[in-house]
């Protein structure tokens, strides 16, 4: 099966801007905003489209950086290819994730196993409330180099 995409983006008048204007409003608003590392990210626009690359430790990082200039006037798309990578070992990721459920007051974490395989982690196990499923997932996504979670903790209250 093949979708072919044709569609282009037409904005009001009033909503134009030339790509340096995208650019330079783009680079503003993402220097504004402490949850972005501006200078691991570069910003390209092209005829509307932003596309975003380069490498951050953390999920929100990448997720800041695209929320940041979704709504500047002109914009049509985005594209975030900024990656996560953390400087930080396989074991030690587990091992804080670990250390991060133990400290959430919900969180059972002798409940709850964790596998690490790359930045993917996948959470195993039961818990007793939806509130602590989302904690330990909540959990998870704060740490550094985490690009997916796999979340199979079953409720059973």
């Amino acid at each position: 099966m093949a979708v072919a995409n044709e569609i282009d983006v037409k904005l009001p008048s009033a909503f134009a801007r030339s790509d340096t204007e995208i650019a330079e409003a783009a680079l503003t608003a993402l220097r504004l905003n402490v949850s972005v590392p501006v200078s691991d990210i570069k910003l390209t626009v092209r005829e509307g489209w932003v596309s975003l690359t380069g490498q951050v430790a953390f999920w929100f990082q990448k997720q800041a950086a695209e929320t940041t200039v979704r709504n500047i006037p002109g914009v049509k798309g985005i594209a975030n290819a900024v990656t996560v990578k953390a400087p930080v070992s396989l074991a030690d990721l587990k091992t804080r994730i670990e250390a991060a459920f133990r400290r959430h007051a919900l969180i059972d974490a002798e409940k709850i196993r964790v596998q690490v395989a790359g930045g993917t982690v996948t959470l195993e196990g039961e818990v007793e409330s939806w509130p602590e499923r989302y904690q330990a997932e909540s959990a998870v996504w704060a740490a550094p180099g985490v690009t997916s979670v796999q979340d199979r903790i079953i409720v059973r209250p």
